[in-house]
């Protein structure tokens, strides 16, 4: 047998985050250029379907389903103040990298701005949009580069280098927002290393999706 061959487990490793990073690409370059859907559906559809071919195969489901079992983290404290600690981080990153005042005022009566990306939206189209952009995504986005991705290279790397690979990777699917995305992304790493657990960096990403769809007037 040659012994530079990867072991079987490392090889379907391999597989798996070959489809999924595949999957990824798919949903995200056609989804976002069919004109024929409205837009409080892109990301419901995208977010829907990707956490779905999570959990196609066996290996992956197996290991995101064990994962997910785990409901301890919500007891420690210590969660909630790390989740905390990473918001205001990116928060203070963002202002200072843009320059942006970081006074809460902007966030009154936001869903009437003539500032909003989508103006004159229905409560239905809010409400889908929150749904799809600021919880799906976020859940379907941490499961996915950080449990199954992260998790499976931190059996092989060093924990940083493990974060660092995934946040770029992860900062480079943000084309318009690239820093702050590979910076949230070293914040949603270093949580999930710190917890071993999906959930940290799902209420980080969430929180922040929240926060950032009334604060900056997209919606």
């Amino acid at each position: 047998m040659n012994n530079t061959e990867p072991p079987k487990a490392h090889r379907l490793g391999l597989l798996v985050i070959s489809i999924q990073i595949a999957i990824n690409l798919i949903l995200v370059f056609t989804l976002h250029n069919l004109d024929s859907i409205s837009w409080e559906f892109t990301s419901l559809i995208i977010a829907t379907l990707g956490i779905a071919s999570l959990f196609i195969m066996k290996p992956i489901r197996t290991f995101l389903v064990d994962s997910l079992k785990n409901f301890e983290v919500f007891k420690k404290a210590s969660v909630y103040l790390h989740v905390s600690l990473g918001f205001l981080s990116l928060f203070f990153f963002q202002a200072y990298l843009y320059h942006t005042d970081i006074s809460l005022t902007t966030t009154m009566n936001l869903l009437t701005s003539k500032a909003a990306i989508h103006p004159g939206q229905t409560l239905s189209q809010i409400s889908l949009f929150i749904l799809g952009t600021a919880i799906l995504i976020p859940i379907y986005e941490e499961l996915f580069f950080r449990n199954l991705l992260q998790g499976y290279l931190q059996t092989k790397l060093p924990v940083v280098w493990s974060i660092l690979i995934v946040s770029v990777y992860f900062g480079s699917f943000h084309f318009a927002y690239v820093y702050v995305a590979t910076v949230s992304g070293i914040i949603a790493g270093i949580l999930y290393a710190l917890h071993r657990s999906p959930y940290p960096p799902i209420m980080f990403h969430i929180l922040w999706s929240l926060f950032s769809l009334f604060y900056y007037n997209y919606i």
